[in-house]
């Protein structure tokens, strides 16, 4: 349903207010058409949106704007949005881990060599100078 609603704010935002009919046979015809096109060429699927509209008597330009508009919120956009959600993602799973040093065995009830608190990077000196 939301993929309809995408359709109907791009013909509003292109100022081309068309009959809800419209929107749905569109809709309906390109989302099976996306599915086919998956084995055709990259493009075929706007260029055959575009002759849908061309149909429905648009303005060739428009209908080509349009299409390429259609994609773009449908398709393109979703792929731009998870690609920065698994960054993201990945960005704060490499943050939140902690790396372990050599000397983090060192029990923390145990003073340290150095007399300074004992914490993995004390441990670590201590292990290594003594």
């Amino acid at each position: 349903m939301l993929g309809l609603f995408v359709y109907i704010f791009i013909f509003y935002a292109l100022g081309i207010p068309l009959s809800l009919e419209f929107y749905v046979v569109v809709y309906f015809i390109a989302t099976a058409v996306q599915d086919a096109a998956a084995s055709f060429s990259v493009g075929s699927l706007d260029i055959i949106l575009a002759s849908i509209f061309l149909l429905y008597g648009l303005n060739p330009g428009i209908s080509g704007i349009t299409a390429l508009l259609v994609r773009s919120a449908g398709f393109w956009f979703h792929l731009f949005v998870g690609f920065l959600a698994v960054q993201y993602m990945g960005a704060r799973n490499l943050i939140s881990q902690t790396p372990q040093l050599k000397g983090s065995h060192q029990k923390k009830n145990e003073p340290s060599h150095s007399g300074l608190p004992n914490n993995s990077i004390n441990a670590a000196v201590d292990e290594h100078f003594h």
